[in-house]
């Protein structure tokens, strides 16, 4: 942190130094520090990856409809980015807009059906929409696709859990 503040009373337009001090103040939990440092890394480097993404991150907390509306536009340059199908299936789960948060997930489990981080969100997703039984069926497919026995046993866990997500402990045995 020394450093970055060192480089910016240097030069104020070190945008790797204001960058450096954003991604501290955020790994620390200080919003007001991060906003600040985002602020003149907006300015600086409006194009940089990160920017714009922590942009768009702090742009959900505040105001998620218009987080939806930037990330839909998003989709239309790369529909199969998924990390922004699974924001926009979150941001709509948040707003309470099930069945748009439903066609996201969908889509993330079309484009990456083995992904394990994939297949637990969306498994999540169907236990909260009270639909246990779309969730296990997405959680036995991922079994059935995995191949090797410590990629079975690692999947038949996911199973498991399921059933004790929804309380059934027999089963989860």
């Amino acid at each position: 942190k020394n450093y970055f503040e060192q480089a910016i009373r240097t030069n104020p337009s070190a945008a790797l130094a204001q960058k450096g001090l954003a991604g501290i103040a955020l790994q620390a939990g200080n919003i007001e520090a991060f906003r600040s440092s985002l602020s003149v890394c907006k300015k600086l480097i409006p194009n940089d990856p990160w920017v714009r993404e922590q942009s768009l991150l702090l742009e959900e907390r505040d105001d998620p409809r218009r987080a939806i509306a930037q990330r839909e536009q998003r989709m239309q340059q790369n529909p199969e980015d998924l990390n922004n199908l699974a924001r926009l299936a979150a941001l709509h789960e948040r707003i309470g807009e099930q069945a748009k948060a439903q066609v996201y997930y969908d889509k993330i489990l079309a484009l990456k059906p083995g992904d394990r981080q994939v297949v637990l969100a969306a498994a999540r997703y169907y236990r909260k929409a009270h639909q246990p039984e779309r969730a296990l069926e997405i959680v036995a497919s991922f079994v059935d696709s995995r191949e090797g026995t410590i990629k079975q046993a690692e999947a038949k866990i996911l199973v498991a859990a399921h059933y004790l997500s929804e309380g059934d402990l027999q089963k989860a045995e």
